[in-house]
């Protein structure tokens, strides 16, 4: 059975319906006919699932985002989707999404606005650039008076976190030289601090913090930054984790199963980060809710193989690796 521990966020495209077909999550946006299919998670009173939204499978949901949709066939306008035709807007968007600066800036010049939202996901142009790194683009799209704080319209997550994501610190930077909100969570309560961390980006880990990122700030399930960061190998996973607990992370944070990152670090195969956190003080012999401790978690995550979306081992840890011997020596 998959461990409950582990991150439960939203997957655009993992979630089970109860008829156990896939749905597809994305943002309900007015009563438009077209063939983009919309709609969000509908929260529900389930004991059986704490998330609250129906669709969430239990374990171990693979938490990172798919890279957002370019496609610009759709135009938000109000409250309502029409076919986009080839107008100022639409430019804009597009050269936003190449990071074409020229088109950027000819499309503002002959009155393209911001805030238009185009995609499968709703953007911004700013969004989709920073998504995208197109760092110049972004800072044009500030200086014109974009929102560094909006968000898409299907996870809520602001452009901070599309672009800690996928590694584009150059426009973390200018995003927050712009006055981003850091600490901006996305409708599970992700933040950009949680992404950079999971991803293994101890450089965007280090400008959110010195910005003002909350490093114990918890998720909907209760996890930490410090949590994610143990499902990277090397000295990455290690450099987060220190800089987090520099930063006033708490060693021994449980979720809301009681797990704690040191549990994650044992059950991701993780030796350096379990040897840094027991040197941190880390208690080894916490217990979870379940009433584990880490020595019982030991290269869990061999549990969620094959699972598509399911966070898995990363490699060189458990799988043919000497982690579980190491981990079951350091936990003894």
């Amino acid at each position: 059975m998959v461990p409950r521990w582990a991150l439960c966020l939203l997957a655009l495209t993992a979630c089970a319906s109860s008829s156990g077909e896939p749905v597809r999550w994305v943002a309900t946006i007015g009563d438009a006919k077209t063939s983009l299919q919309i709609s969000r998670p509908r929260p529900v009173d389930n004991k059986d699932n704490p998330i609250g939204y129906e669709g969430m499978a239990e374990g171990v949901i693979y938490s990172r985002r798919p890279l957002q949709f370019t496609e610009h066939t759709h135009v938000m306008e109000g409250h309502e989707i029409a076919e986009a035709p080839v107008t100022p807007n639409h430019t804009l968007w597009d050269s936003a999404s190449k990071g074409h600066l020229g088109g950027v800036v000819e499309a503002l010049m002959d009155g393209a606005h911001v805030a238009t939202r185009m995609g499968a996901y709703g953007d911004t142009p700013l969004l989709i650039a920073a998504a995208r790194g197109h760092a110049r683009c972004v800072q044009y799209l500030l200086a014109a008076g974009s929102d560094p704080d909006a968000s898409d319209l299907v996870t809520d997550s602001p452009a901070t976190f599309w672009a800690s994501q996928n590694g584009h610190l150059g426009v973390v930077s200018e995003l927050i030289r712009a006055g981003a909100d850091v600490n901006k969570p996305d409708r599970m309560s992700f933040t950009a601090l949680e992404v950079a961390a999971e991803v293994g980006r101890p450089a965007i880990v280090s400008a959110l913090l010195d910005a003002g990122a909350d490093a114990r700030h918890a998720d909907a399930l209760g996890n930490t930054a410090l949590h994610l960061s143990t499902v990277t190998l090397g000295r990455r996973s290690v450099r987060i984790a220190r800089r987090l607990v520099q930063a006033g992370a708490e060693v021994d944070a449980a979720s809301g199963d009681g797990t704690t990152p040191l549990m994650w670090a044992a059950s991701f195969g993780n030796v350096g980060s379990a040897r840094l956190l027991l040197g941190m003080g880390a208690e080894r012999r916490r217990v979870s809710a379940a009433g584990e401790v880490p020595a019982d978690m030991v290269c869990r995550c061999l549990e969620s193989r094959g699972m598509e979306h399911l966070l898995q081992c990363p490699e060189e840890g458990c799988a043919g690796g000497i982690a579980p011997e190491v981990l079951s020596q350091l936990f003894s």
